[in-house]
């Protein structure tokens, strides 16, 4: 081979080798993005690319098992995090529509009491996700977001004309009234009553994602056909000598006549007023309403699946009344009837059935402290219950309390009880998950029985990464009594700013009604 040859091989495989070099690196080049972190992950990332002024979030990442199918197990991640994100809306309905009560003294409580309870019935238009699957880590990552300005958009335009069907049914039953046909009038008056719900149920939502600061163009429609609504109501039902049995009896009627045949129920106990608090009267009622379905051929189940309807409820006092409002939805939130009725509550203090606790200022207060500034959950999912479920509960005296706590991230736990006289004990402190325990249901150690003083109580679980600090207590009959107030409580708790993806914390409350 001549030594011109032989350079231009050399040069020829030179070319090739930086087509080579070039190849390989543009395929690594491509292999690190597809492998890279999703900066969202991250969670200061995530907050400044998602605010809470800006997007309704819900996040969630776990490790799934060897032998399932990631993808499978990541749609079951994306449920949680949907979860996760319904639940912070309703953390941001029910603390804003308290401030909204109290701009308006207290009357647009009355008419947004069973929005707060339903809100889900809304449909949150424009929920979006972001997955991420880490196969090396055996991870999955989910980040469902919901953009607050699209989503007022929407149901701006669909609340006028909501508002404006309504008016039109209240005016049909008014109509119906003023005519003597009061049975008709009824009818018309469940019609407008289920519309009211859905209207209220998305004022409460545009209210929350409006960031509070101002009320909505049809927010003062609604409390004037609420009270017309109300009234008529009233005029239709004076509930002078109704019973427990009656008033049952009645509602039992409505809901047969608004539910699929062969329907199965779970009900809960009513809740007082934008309380979650019950009472000895909302038990006795639920369980002569839960008579009354069965008597008609309605299953009722403790333990609902996918096909069960789900029937809630609030009351609360008008003037010399005991209004009691029920929604009936499916396990989703979708609304499937609603109605409402009155009883006079001269009947329940002649029978001495406490409808409401006389410690019901002070926990109201209490609840209005917890509510300010609440922490909205993020990458950390936190789960509290009781040996009776997590909602409406009530114990009598000498019930035994267990508590179960789930929580997805090792972590300090810290377990507060506001007892019905005010006083608050430190029932666990600083005890650890490690990560053998985390998205596995551990029993708190202790087991605690229902005993006085009797009322309204809370129950309260803080997670966070950190250990707590420590608060002044003082031992009185073998427990531990908190010295300081709930506000240097909640400073304690809620303290310190997340400053890395690390940091974590998480904060859950139980509300139970006890009794002798």
């Amino acid at each position: 081979m001549n030594q011109k040859n032989l350079k231009l091989m050399r040069s020829n495989i030179h070319i090739h080798l930086k087509k080579i070099m070039a190849l390989l690196l543009l395929n690594c080049s491509a292999f690190i993005v597809f492998a890279q972190t999703p900066d969202w992950i991250n969670y200061s990332s995530r907050q400044l690319k998602y605010s809470n002024a800006q997007y309704y979030t819900g996040y969630a990442e776990n490790s799934y098992p060897k032998k399932e199918n990631p993808h499978n197990f990541l749609e079951k991640q994306k449920e949680k995090a949907a979860s996760n994100l319904s639940e912070n809306v309703q953390i941001r309905v029910e603390s804003l529509t308290t401030n909204l009560s109290q701009q308006k003294n207290n009357e647009v409580s009355s008419y947004f009491k069973n929005s707060i309870a339903t809100y889900s019935n809304v449909d949150l238009v424009g929920l979006q996700y972001l997955t991420h699957i880490d196969k090396k880590e055996k991870k999955v990552y989910v980040l469902a977001y919901l953009e607050k300005q699209a989503l007022n958009k929407y149901y701006q335009q669909k609340l006028q004309s909501e508002v404006t069907r309504l008016d039109n049914l209240i005016q049909k039953a008014e109509s119906f009234f003023q005519a003597s046909n009061t049975k008709q009038a009824k009818i018309e008056h469940s019609n407008a009553l289920l519309q009211a719900n859905k209207c209220n149920s998305v004022q409460a939502l545009l209210y929350a994602s409006n960031t509070g600061s101002s009320t909505t163009s049809h927010t003062e429609k609604l409390i004037q056909l609420n009270q017309r609504l109300n009234q008529l109501l009233i005029k239709i039902e004076t509930g002078e000598k109704r019973s427990i049995n009656d008033l049952a009896a009645l509602l039992s009627e409505k809901i047969i006549k608004g539910i699929p045949n062969h329907a199965q129920l779970k009900i809960s106990y009513p809740t007082y007023a934008d309380t979650k608090f019950t009472s000895p009267f909302a038990k006795r009622f639920s369980q002569v309403l839960q008579q009354e379905l069965s008597n008609k051929g309605i299953s009722i189940l403790e333990n609902p699946d996918h096909n069960t309807l789900l029937l809630k409820g609030t009351y609360w006092e008008e003037s010399e009344n005991i209004r009691v409002s029920l929604a009936v939805s499916d396990v989703n939130g979708k609304l499937i009837c609603a109605d409402e009725n009155i009883m006079n509550k001269q009947y329940l203090i002649d029978k001495q059935i406490s409808y409401k606790a006389e410690n019901f200022s002070d926990a109201y207060t209490r609840m209005q402290h917890f509510r300010k500034d609440e922490m909205l959950s993020g990458d950390m999912i936190l789960e509290l219950w009781t040996n009776k479920g997590d909602e409406n509960l009530l114990f009598q005296e000498g019930e035994r309390l267990k508590l179960f706590v789930r929580v997805n991230t090792p972590s300090y736990l810290r377990v507060i009880y506001y007892l019905a006289d005010g006083s608050k004990v430190l029932l666990l402190d600083n005890y650890y998950i490690d990560q053998s325990k985390i998205n596995k249901v551990v029993e708190i150690p202790d087991e605690f029985e229902c005993a006085e003083p009797f009322g309204y109580e809370t129950l309260q679980l803080s997670a966070q990464t950190k250990a707590f600090k420590s608060l002044q207590t003082q031992v009185q009959y073998g427990y531990q009594f908190i010295t300081e107030s709930t506000n240097a409580i909640m400073a304690n708790t809620r303290g310190f700013k997340k400053v890395s993806s690390a940091d974590k914390k998480a904060e859950v409350r139980l509300n139970m009604t006890t009794y002798r």
